[in-house]
This record gives structure tokens, C-alpha cells and sequence, in this order.
């Protein structure tokens, strides 16, 4: 059954939404962690500066990133040359 707009109150609507903010909420993590390990930053520097997201999803976004090549480690720091996603 397809639905012409979602009603936002129905689970099936409340789970696509949720889906859908989480993965807008990973995309904005991924690029704040392109940005500020362009230079090369250490973890825990880049843990700090990203105070306002929760440090396991930080983590699991740099393994994420990682498993992708979309950084790499050089003695303590890590390094993003990537421009964008």
C-alpha cells in the first residue's frame, strides 16, 4: 500500500522518518569529520572538537570512513583528502 504523503503518526511514517533524520544526521557527522581532519587531527582532538554528537557514533563514523578509504591514519593523527561524499 503506498501512501500519497506521509501522516507522520503511523509507525511505518515515524520509522521512515527516523531513518531518514539518522541518515542526514550521519552525512552531516561524515562532512564535519572531512572538514576538520583535512590537515590531519588527532582522534581524541577530533572527539573534542565534535563534543555535540555522541562519541560512539563519532567512532563508528570514522571506522565507517575508514573502511572506506575515506581516511588514513599517519602516526596519531588522521587524514582526510577526500573533497566530498
Amino acid at each position: 500500500e503506498e501512501l500519497a504523503e506521509d501522516c507522520g503518526r503511523c509507525d511505518i511514517c515515524r520509522a521512515a522518518h527516523k531513518s531518514s533524520s539518522s541518515t542526514k544526521n550521519f552525512k552531516a557527522l561524515i562532512e564535519k569529520i572531512m572538514g576538520l581532519s583535512r590537515e590531519g587531527i588527532a582522534v581524541e582532538v577530533l572527539l573534542e572538537k565534535l563534543g555535540g554528537f555522541n562519541r560512539q557514533k563519532v567512532i563508528n563514523a570514522l571506522e565507517w570512513m575508514e573502511d572506506r578509504e575515506l581516511l588514513s591514519k599517519v602516526g596519531e593523527k588522521i587524514i582526510c583528502d577526500q573533497k566530498e561524499l
